[in-house]
């Protein structure tokens, strides 16, 4: 009885963690990225009037896009995806726990002692907000770059650059498979910091939270961060833009044009793409057409083949060496 209404409550988790502030889908999240979209769009059409406000809100929500059959398997995905969260969750909260305790016994073997018995501070607690926040964004950043780069990770991926539209739905349209890899990468990310404090401090270290959310991470998503899956190009003003990744530069991310593949993986720090090599920073605005490229998207356009057709090109590719190592 108790899995069922565990599996229950992942299926409806689509619906109430809009009014949980400290899940990343709030309400108030979307609301701050459209009100900064139509700011954005008022600003660069230098019409601030009421009916060139409505007729903006109008594009933000039009039935071609939101009714757009790429949108339709992007709600479905959000619900299917949370109940397969049932067996995926466990997986990647023990490799946080894992990476934390190895940190752990790892630096005391190196000291031979269990800790150094610090007592905690506003500065340490600053120094975690800040140094969990980089190593979450690192461990992000490292799943996506390899999601990109090894084919067999690649073929899953594919299922969320098969997106023909973009809205703040696609952020869930991903392949169980992807997910596992991502947030088992951020979790241990995340545990190697948890443990370096644990060992640190005699009393847990408590981040800076608002809504129960990392205040940076918090920041972000008030910054429109939810437009990194949209139509709508917003790039931060000159003076942010050299740290903070813009929306824009998610959408080259998905972009079908060649020059853009590749590019822009990082979530909030641009810098894990300046040293990668990967960062595209265009000087203005570009046409951006969204998929995978060369047509192939058109093959993801139903849940079965979002689900398996990862599986099948895998079979293929094995099947293809195969043949040329005899």
């Amino acid at each position: 009885m108790e899995q069922l209404i565990d599996a229950a409550a992942l299926v409806s988790k689509p619906v109430y963690r809009v009014f949980t502030p400290s899940d990343r889908s709030f309400w108030l999240y979307f609301l701050s990225a459209y009100t900064l979209a139509l700011i954005v769009q008022l600003k660069g059409g230098g019409d601030w009037s009421l009916a060139a406000a409505r007729k903006h809100i109008n594009g933000f929500f039009a039935k071609e896009l939101w009714g757009h059959r790429s949108a339709r398997l992007d709600y479905k995905l959000l619900f299917l995806n949370s109940a397969g969260y049932l067996l995926i969750f466990p997986l990647i909260t023990v490799s946080g726990g894992l990476a934390a305790g190895w940190t752990v016994d790892g630096l005391a073997a190196l000291t031979a002692r269990d800790g150094l018995g610090l007592t905690p501070s506003w500065e340490s607690r600053a120094a975690l907000t800040v140094i969990w926040l980089i190593a979450w964004d690192f461990g992000f950043f490292i799943a996506h770059y390899l999601q990109h780069r090894i084919p067999v990770l690649w073929e899953f991926h594919k299922t969320h650059h098969s997106a023909e539209v973009l809205t703040p739905f696609t952020v869930f349209r991903m392949h169980p498979v992807d997910d596992l890899l991502t947030y088992s990468t951020v979790g241990t990310m995340a545990g190697l910091v948890g443990g370096c404090f644990r060992f640190l401090y005699e009393d847990p270290v408590h981040a800076y939270l608002v809504n129960g959310l990392n205040v940076f991470w918090f920041l972000a998503l008030m910054a429109g961060y939810h437009l990194r899956h949209s139509h709508i190009w917003v790039m931060y003003p000159k003076a942010i833009r050299w740290l903070i990744s813009s929306p824009a530069l998610h959408l080259i991310h998905h972009s079908t044009d060649p020059k853009h593949f590749d590019k822009n993986f990082g979530r909030i720090f641009v810098i894990w793409d300046r040293l990668a090599g990967t960062l595209y920073m265009p000087p203005a605005r570009e046409p951006v057409t969204f998929g995978i490229g060369g047509g192939e998207e058109k093959e993801y356009q139903s849940l079965g083949r979002l689900y398996l057709r990862p599986l099948k090109m895998i079979a293929a590719r094995w099947r293809s060496d195969k043949a040329l190592s005899r």
